[in-house]
């Protein structure tokens, strides 16, 4: 699993550290790292070849649905987040959860 987001990478790392998280991903990247989430997904998607039909998009924001909305992936909106569920709803992501649980369910 790899984080990708527009938040300083030592930040997210410390979270994940403190919450003994950090050991699940692959991969952060952060704003340092440029601010398009697209270009940085490209990346990802190269440097583990990983298939795009295996691949999930998880966000809360309408702009991180409409960035990678052509790159063939599934998109996940997550509603306890930055955009409400309503908003999300507009941009057609493939699955809408409201809970960890819900999300984890896709994957189970």
């Amino acid at each position: 699993m790899t984080i990708i987001s527009s938040n300083d990478r030592e930040v997210i790392s410390d979270f994940l550290k403190r919450n003994d998280l950090f050991c699940y991903f692959n991969l952060v990247l952060g704003a340092e790292s440029g601010r398009n989430k697209k270009k940085k997904l490209k990346t990802v998607l190269k440097k583990f070849q990983i298939p795009k039909e295996k691949t999930y998009f998880i966000t809360d924001t309408i702009r991180d649905l409409k960035e990678v909305k052509d790159l063939g992936i599934k998109t996940m909106a997550v509603t306890w987040g930055y955009h409400a569920k309503s908003k999300l709803k507009k941009e057609n992501p493939d699955f809408i959860v409201d809970s960890t649980k819900e999300l984890l369910k896709v994957f189970l």
